[in-house]
């Protein structure tokens, strides 16, 4: 039964981050957002990626978060059109950029279907320092739910159906390492069980942020995000 409740939890959760029409979607773009020196290559974390309508740059069409590794994901993703991105990050300069339509066949002759890679590259303005999590593991039987956990942590408060900082702050959310929202979304944090939860990861970012906390819960089940060992090259798609 409890195995049952757990799948049953799981679906519930699925179904109200809006994932349900992603995973309709056989399209998106997903990727990092990293730096490089001689040596060495590391994502940005909580970099804000944006893609505009091209000939009107004032229509957002995209919008996410980059994760704790660079890491992110556009789903669903129209392929066929091109845009006008940016992407911005404090303590690395801001980039501009025109992302080209995903063509119908790659070089080697493949025909296009399900993803494409878009990696972007960011030059650091300064010595940027990693930023480091706080991790909370819930040992309170009374909370029920990921809302109620997530007002466990020393520095969220919860009010009027929004999640801020204690120093009245905004809060991005991910899932284990990707970016959520929603119309819904505090509604819907209160379906998934406490139980369903491995630790949160709580990430305090700089003043020049768009947002002044990042937070991280980590299911039990699920693919985790994760920075990859092979080396990164920026895509042809970003011009």
């Amino acid at each position: 039964m409890k195995t049952y409740k757990f799948i049953f939890a799981f679906i519930l959760m699925c179904i109200s981050f809006n994932l349900s029409a992603q995973s309709e979607s056989k399209i998106w773009i997903d990727g990092y957002v990293y730096t490089e020196t001689s040596d060495n290559q590391k994502g940005i974390p909580f970099a804000i990626i944006s893609l505009y309508d091209t000939p009107n740059h004032d229509n957002l069409i995209y919008f996410t978060v980059c994760g704790p590794f660079g890491n992110y994901r556009i789903k669903p993703y129209e392929y066929t059109k091109e845009y006008y991105g940016t992407v911005e990050c404090p303590g690395y300069e801001p980039r501009s950029f025109r992302i080209k339509p995903v063509p119908e066949f790659w070089s080697d002759g493949r025909p296009f279907k399900g993803n494409a890679t878009v990696n972007i590259k960011l030059n650091p303005t300064a010595i940027s320092k990693d930023i480091v999590s706080e991790k909370f593991v819930n040992k309170n039987d009374s909370v029920k739910n990921l809302l109620e956990f997530l007002q466990t942590l020393p520095n969220i408060t919860y009010e009027n159906g929004n999640l801020f900082t204690k120093q009245e702050g905004s809060i991005c959310l991910f899932m284990n390492g990707y970016f959520i929202n929603g119309s819904n979304l505090i509604q819907q944090l209160n379906q998934i069980p406490a139980n369903a939860v491995s630790c949160i990861e709580y990430y305090t970012l700089s003043k020049e942020s768009l947002y002044h906390a990042a937070v991280n819960v980590m299911l039990k089940i699920g693919t985790q995000a994760s920075w990859p060992k092979y080396s990164k090259k920026e895509s042809f798609l970003i011009e």
